[in-house]
């Protein structure tokens, strides 16, 4: 992850006409999903094109300025924008000075974007049933109330037959390159349909030919909401496609069941090639996303928003380094030490805990994760076997210790930390 800088410079382009009624878009559909920050972001965006006209660069220190915030956020508001389909970003280092060219894209139309699959069930978790329906009546048409009228519009050759024989020898006006249309850019090419359609077929022996363009939409916009990968859509596929029915083959609601169901019980999953997969969207997928891509010293400097890591503290990092840690457990630990010691990245803590994973021989951040959580369970367990229940008529005592039984102090996480040898 490349992080910005208010001295990096960039350039801005629009990949599409705009126009005011896309301001509505995004405020009434989008925002909801961004964020007023995205949001605020893109309009600012969107005004910087005005001065292309006499400034060809700029840099994010005026937006820092323009939008009032802060350089992390600016950039957590770019990867929103990316990910929704408005913004497309290009980089390049150069003499030793960062460049970024931004490139802006139309929303979707509002009737696009409540057919969306994607889209609008995002919508409709975000804002409940009864908004979407809303702004889907504020969006629907008026029905035309012409009986009784007549059509007496003007066709073309009743106003402009004389100048027809003027223009026949006239050449086509050339538009060039340059010149804008409209243009949306489409999130669910992250979803590689081939790979679906392959699985379908190999592995459930259903003819790829069933998979038209809207249940290729259906199914991408499913899979890119939940974090279901391509595989484990096409078993979910196969379980929800009946043949037999010739109106409905595909059962969209259970496959939605069956999606809702694998990222509430199934966020993480071993897949063939050994990698892990999980939901990206959910607060573990974002965190372990974050564990597996970041440098440590990238990961400290974003738990404090963007500052330079204190030289204390990367000599912590780089001890880690040296038990031979790799970069993604490191991480792992240097999460679980500022949570368990008030923000402090304590060298003693997090060297105990690295050594004692060094000798599992642990290389993965997720079984880090797992391997803490148990040495967490452990403690909790030799204290339920030394608390001794007191008898009551309403064994209020009794659910008072279980409460208890569930949490550890610092204290006593502690002595477990002490009982640990390097």
């Amino acid at each position: 992850m490349i992080f910005l800088a208010k001295e990096d410079f960039f350039e801005i382009y629009l990949n599409s006409m705009l126009s005011n009624y896309d301001r509505d878009s995004i405020s009434f559909l989008y925002q909801p999903l961004i964020g007023y920050e995205a949001t605020s972001l893109y309009f600012s965006l969107w005004s910087f094109t005005k001065q292309r006209s006499f400034v060809e660069f700029f840099t994010h220190e005026q937006l820092v300025v323009t939008t009032g915030m802060n350089i992390t956020q600016i950039q957590e508001a770019r990867l929103k924008l990316e990910a929704v389909g408005l913004l497309q970003t290009f980089y390049k280092n150069e003499n030793n000075f960062n460049y970024y060219i931004y490139c802006l894209f139309a929303p979707k139309s509002p009737v696009d974007f409540l057919s969306d699959p994607l889209f609008s069930r995002l919508l409709r978790e975000k804002i409940g049933e009864k908004q979407t329906q809303h702004l889907i009546n504020l969006y629907k048409n008026k029905p035309l109330q012409n009986e009784g009228y007549f059509d007496i519009s003007a066709k073309f050759t009743n106003v402009f037959s004389s100048d027809l024989d003027a223009i026949n020898n006239a050449s086509k006006i050339d538009l060039g390159e340059s010149t804008y249309g409209r243009k949306t850019k489409d999130v669910s090419e992250t979803f590689d349909s081939s790979k679906f359609a392959q699985a379908v077929e190999t592995s459930y022996h259903i003819s790829s030919t069933v998979l038209n363009k809207k249940i290729l939409k259906e199914v991408a916009g499913l899979s890119i909401l939940y974090g279901v990968s391509e595989e484990a859509m096409a078993e979910y596929f196969s379980e929800c496609y009946h043949a037999e029915n010739i109106k409905n083959k595909v059962d969209f609601v259970l496959l939605e069941d069956k999606c809702r169901n694998d990222k509430q019980f199934a966020t993480l999953r071993k897949e063939d090639n050994g990698v892990n997969s999980y939901d990206f969207n959910s607060e573990f997928g974002k965190e372990l996303e974050k564990y597996t891509t970041y440098s440590p010293i990238d990961y400290l400097s974003s738990k404090q928003n963007g500052t330079t890591p204190a030289v204390s503290d990367v000599k912590v990092v780089n001890t880690l380094l040296d038990l031979g840690l790799t970069q993604s457990v490191v991480n792992v630990i240097v999460d679980y030490t500022l949570k368990n010691c008030d923000n402090v990245l304590s060298s003693n803590y997090a060297t105990k805990i690295g050594a004692s994973i060094v000798r599992e021989g642990i290389t993965d951040a997720l079984d880090a994760l797992n391997y803490l959580e148990k040495f967490k369970n452990r403690f909790k367990n030799k204290k339920k076997e030394k608390v001794t229940q007191p008898v009551s008529k309403d064994n209020t005592s009794q659910d008072n210790n279980e409460q208890q039984n569930e949490e550890i102090s610092k204290e006593e996480l502690q002595k477990l930390m002490d009982s640990i040898e390097i």
